[in-house]
């Protein structure tokens, strides 16, 4: 068995901002999980 200690970072981060209004639907994704490009986040009342 292994056991190792240190400080684990991201590879990079990126700031995520919205520039819309109405009530939050449905959210596919929660804090922490990993996330491409074009992919569908959260879904608001049209």
């Amino acid at each position: 068995m292994y056991f190792a200690t240190g400080k684990l970072d991201a590879l990079s981060k990126v700031g995520v901002g919205d520039q819309v209004s109405g009530q939050l639907q449905t959210l596919y994704v929660k804090e922490g999980d990993m996330v491409k490009k074009r992919d569908l986040l959260a879904v608001i009342d049209p």
